[in-house]
């Protein structure tokens, strides 16, 4: 639910981080060799603030479900053996944070909470996260988060959004945390919106709507896999161009698949890690005992867009894709989740 609408001009961009820096972490979108990524920053000067298309490179998921995670420790005593949780403490805000990214966390947060099972080690990470969300006024080419019912502005579920007004943002607050970095010491930066904000909002958005080149009907794939109308002759096709690289569920915002391992520090001391998976890997389902149930490429590749599309959509309501576009720019085999629901829906490889 909306608390208020305020408006913040550009030029007090900077200052905004500035403050925030003096009390907090500070994640932001940050310029390299070319490239956008998430990522620490030190001052407001680090942050890209400047138009961009696509998302960073990398989701904020590795904010709260980082690709290594020591999520325990133990020691070994005169007592017997100690065991320690790992719990971050750390708060943070991530500003910059495109539409499609924050509904992959609204996603994130169900599977951390699904049937009364709380992930304390993600869900710690997002109590402590505020999070600053920028509409986006143009999408990026390989963008269909339009289709995917996650943007391209954030309806819900967002702690602040700015939507790019030209020489200010419109500034959206969502929830408390979000109040609390446009009141005390940051109310000054702050003015009122403009009386025509509702109309002009409405008008970008109609805009950016527009603008999309990638279609992905997902609500009719998803009514093809609960049917079972997919023949195998096309998965076996598609599988084969997969090259088994994990790109897809490592760049997705709503692949939270991983391992579990043990790390020894000395005889009487270790942690226990958990890392990021890819159920498209081989050895993703191999069993104790040697059997491994999907064996086949195609029965692994099968399953990914089962999961995604048909699985997760029946236990939550939701889909495990937001459209940010990001698979189609890594996939090296062309089989992307756009290119894979256009397959399924013409028959086509």
């Amino acid at each position: 639910m909306m608390l208020e609408v305020k408006a913040i001009d550009k030029e007090k961009i900077k200052p905004w981080l500035t403050a925030m820096l003096e009390e907090t972490k500070v994640i932001a979108p940050e310029q390299s060799h070319g490239d956008l990524f998430y990522e620490f920053i030190d001052s407001a000067d680090e942050a890209f603030l400047g138009p961009y298309e696509a998302p960073p490179w990398m989701s904020i998921k590795r904010f709260f479900f980082p690709q290594m995670d020591k999520i325990l420790k133990y020691k070994r005593g005169p007592g017997g053996i100690q065991v320690e949780p790992v719990v971050s403490e750390m708060k943070r805000v991530i500003f910059g944070v495109r539409p499609c990214d924050n509904a992959a966390l609204s996603f994130c947060d169900k599977w951390n909470t699904a049937d009364g099972l709380n992930d304390i080690y993600y869900l710690k990470r997002r109590e402590q996260t505020t999070i600053v969300t920028i509409a986006c006024n143009q999408p990026g080419v390989n963008c269909f988060c339009v289709y995917a019912d996650a943007g391209p502005f954030a309806k819900e579920n967002f702690d602040i959004q700015l939507i790019d007004f030209g020489d200010q943002y419109l500034v959206e607050v969502g929830s408390e945390k979000g109040k609390a970095l446009t009141e005390g010491k940051y109310q000054h930066l702050f003015k009122a919106a403009p009386s025509d904000a509702d109309k002009k909002r409405f008008e970008l958005l109609l805009e950016s709507k527009g603008m999309f080149h990638t279609y992905v009907d997902q609500r009719s794939v998803t009514e093809k896999l609960k049917k079972d109308e997919v023949p195998d002759m096309l998965w076996e096709n598609m599988a084969k161009r997969c090259q088994n690289c994990g790109g897809c569920s490592y760049v997705c915002p709503c692949c939270i698949c991983f391992n579990v391992v043990d790390k020894e520090v000395s005889e009487d001391e270790g942690f226990r890690i958990r890392t990021w998976d890819n159920c498209t890997f081989a050895g993703y389902t191999n069993m104790a005992g040697g059997h491994n149930p999907r064996g086949e490429k195609k029965d692994r590749f099968m399953r990914r867009y089962y999961h995604k599309l048909y699985y997760e959509f029946d236990k939550f309501g939701e889909r495990g894709c937001v459209g940010c576009g990001r698979c189609t720019t890594t996939c090296p085999g062309k089989i992307d989740m756009a290119r894979v629901t256009r397959s399924i829906l013409t028959r086509g490889t």
